[in-house]
Order: C-alpha cells, then sequence, then structure tokens
C-alpha cells in the first residue's frame, strides 16, 4: 500500500476512534456495600436485632459531575414463601374462614427505608419497577384476576399484619448520609424473624434517577439446642417423631406422679 493509502486508513481508524468514544456512557458512581456482620445466630433467647449496612460512593475522574445532593433507598428482602389471608365471616353465630387470597413468593420480611420521603425521592413509575416502599412492593396471588375489586382490601389487610408483626417496615429515617459519599442505613430485625438469606439492595439517586446500585446479603441461621432439634426434625424425621413421643408419655407420667392424689 503506497503511503496516502496508508494515511488515509490511519485517518479512518482514528475517526472511528474517535466515535466510538463519543458513543461510550459517562462512568457513573460504583456502590460499596459493607456489613456489620453477613451472619446472625438466633437462640432461643434472641429478642431482635439491627442489620447495619455502610456504603461507600466510589467516584474517579472519569464520573460524571452531579447537581446537587444524593438521595439514598435502602431495601431488605427475606426468604419467599407462600402466604395465605383469610378473612373471617359469621356463620351460625360463630366466626369462621371465609373469603381468602394466596400470596406466591411473598417475602416473610421486607423493608424498605431512605434518607427522607420516597414520594420526593422518585417518582412513582420508578418505585414501582424498583418495589421502593410498601405500597409498590409487588405481590402476586394465585387464581385471581388483576384488579378484583377486593384484591386491594386483601393485599392491604397482609401489609397491616406483616406491619403490627415488625415484619414488614417502612421508614424514611433510616438512612443517614455521614458525608457526601458514606452513608449507613439500619434495618430492624424483630424477635420473631424467620430464618434464611437475606438480600441487601442499596440505590443511590440524584434528580429522581438512579445513579448506582450496590448489593449485599446477610445470613439469619439457628443455633445450640435448637438448631441440634431443627435438624433432628428434617434429617431424620422418624426419629425425631418417636423421640417426641416418649418424651410426651414421659412427661405426663411425671406429671401422674406429682399431682397423683391419694
Amino acid at each position: 500500500m503506497s503511503v496516502p493509502g496508508r494515511m488515509l486508513l490511519l485517518g479512518v481508524l482514528l475517526a472511528n476512534l474517535s466515535l466510538a468514544g463519543l458513543a461510550l456512557p459517562a462512568r457513573a458512581e460504583k456502590l460499596v456495600v459493607v456489613l456489620a456482620a453477613e451472619r446472625i445466630g438466633i437462640t432461643s433467647s434472641f429478642s431482635g436485632t439491627q442489620v447495619v449496612a455502610i456504603t461507600v460512593v466510589e467516584r474517579d475522574g472519569q464520573s460524571i459531575s452531579r447537581s446537587g445532593a444524593y438521595d439514598a433507598v435502602a431495601l431488605i428482602r427475606g426468604p419467599e414463601r407462600t402466604q395465605v389471608t383469610r378473612r373471617k365471616v359469621r356463620w351460625a353465630g360463630l366466626w369462621v374462614n371465609g373469603p381468602s387470597r394466596t400470596y406466591v413468593g411473598a417475602p416473610t420480611y421486607f423493608a424498605a427505608i431512605a434518607n427522607r420521603p420516597f414520594a420526593d425521592i422518585a417518582g412513582d413509575d420508578l418505585r414501582a419497577e424498583h418495589n421502593i416502599g410498601l405500597d409498590f412492593l409487588r405481590l402476586s396471588t394465585r387464581g385471581r384476576l388483576p384488579g378484583d375489586v377486593d384484591d386491594k382490601a386483601f393485599r392491604d389487610a397482609f401489609v397491616a399484619a406483616k406491619r403490627t408483626d415488625g415484619l414488614y417496615v417502612e421508614s424514611d429515617r433510616g438512612v443517614t448520609f455521614i458525608n457526601d459519599t458514606v452513608l449507613r442505613a439500619s434495618f430492624p430485625l424483630p424477635a420473631n424473624t424467620p430464618v434464611g438469606s437475606y438480600k441487601i439492595d442499596v440505590l443511590l439517586l440524584s434528580q429522581g434517577a438512579i445513579v448506582a446500585r450496590g448489593e449485599a446479603s446477610i445470613d439469619l441461621v439457628k443455633e445450640g439446642f435448637e438448631a441440634s432439634v431443627f435438624r433432628a426434625s428434617r434429617e431424620q424425621p422418624l426419629l425425631y417423631g418417636l423421640a417426641s413421643v416418649v418424651l410426651a408419655i414421659a412427661m405426663g407420667w411425671m406429671a401422674g406422679i406429682v399431682f397423683r392424689r391419694n
């Protein structure tokens, strides 16, 4: 190839590289989420605890500049299970179970916390997409069509019951900015928190848009004598059942001796 031809080819390659560089998106922030503990042991004396997540916002020279302060939302989701909400009805002078809704894959624990009111941080569309807040938590029902007139009443009752038990939490004061690039999120876990794996999502927002996201996980496990009994009930159910029957008989026999009247 002649020298002019090589120069022309080099010019074309440089132009393409320049255009490719312009087409690349500006680098955004990166979140690093660190937990105070990644495993919590549950014993008979467990009375609840707090899960604390420290998040660091990492920026470099290529990160785009932001106007205004950051906002942050932290979400934690516990093990998913099928759960049922029932409505009591009066029949023949008695209160009995009536209509119900079955929620498939509903989180046994869910918390959404932020540094200020959710409505001031993001719009409804973004909140619905990312389950930001209890009003926007997606719950799938079995055997019912969306839009059923009774669905909202059942859903509200389900969420209200979970909130009463401390298993569904929403707070606009759970996230605190220690400084411009470090924030602290604290989730309350009540004594009745189910064991299992919990997933934590931290969303960093600017002017109503998500600019970075970080994840972490924490495990709640049974420990001590309770853990041994739990494992035995799962791994050797026959022996566990026989031992329970023998123990019940022995306790009944001992009670009969203690309270026997002469």
